[in-house]
């Protein structure tokens, strides 16, 4: 996942399980947050697969074509747990190549023409001034964070509960 848009939030949990984790071992924590973090970032990714536009045709991307619905395609999602602080991260958006240009989409962007006088027909570019064009923005990861917010705190005490209990019955 690229690493050029970031949409931060910070989950400081409920009080009952923050008393419940605070006997714990930084690692057993982890562990449990992890459980938590990824139940909470599934209704991010499946909102935000289904709001992703479908380009129509092919764009190049590092000097390789970037394929219709590739982008849609890449959308993945990775937890990163953190033992020493008892932490986790969780991340949600496209991978690879289509990564390098999801802010553009998500944003939109200018794009110069190739030489001065020439205009540029491709796509859904509207023209400017100065041998420029704009492309519109066509956002799909804020509205995905902001519309599943709710979903997200339930989502991370249900896995966090579920996974704390696994853990209590285990030992």
């Amino acid at each position: 996942m690229s690493n050029r848009y970031t949409v931060t939030r910070y989950v400081t949990g409920t009080p009952e399980l923050a008393a419940a984790l605070a006997h714990m071992a930084k690692e057993a924590q982890t562990t449990i947050i992890m459980e938590g973090v990824t139940a909470a970032i599934e209704p991010i990714q499946d909102t935000m697969v289904g709001l992703c536009p479908i380009r129509t045709d092919t764009v190049k991307v590092n000097g390789r074509k970037l394929q219709p619905g590739e982008m849609k395609a890449s959308i993945r999602t990775k937890v990163i747990g953190y033992p020493s602080s008892g932490k986790a991260v969780g991340l949600v958006g496209p991978a690879d190549r289509a990564g390098l240009v999801a802010h553009l989409v998500e944003f939109g962007h200018l794009v110069a023409a190739p030489r001065k006088g020439h205009t540029i027909r491709r796509g859904n570019a509207i023209a400017a001034r100065n041998g420029r064009t704009h492309v519109a923005a066509k956002p799909f990861i804020r509205p995905a964070v902001l519309t599943t917010l709710g979903a997200q705190g339930a989502a991370f005490t249900r896995g966090a509960t579920e996974a704390y209990l696994a853990s209590v019955k285990s030992n």
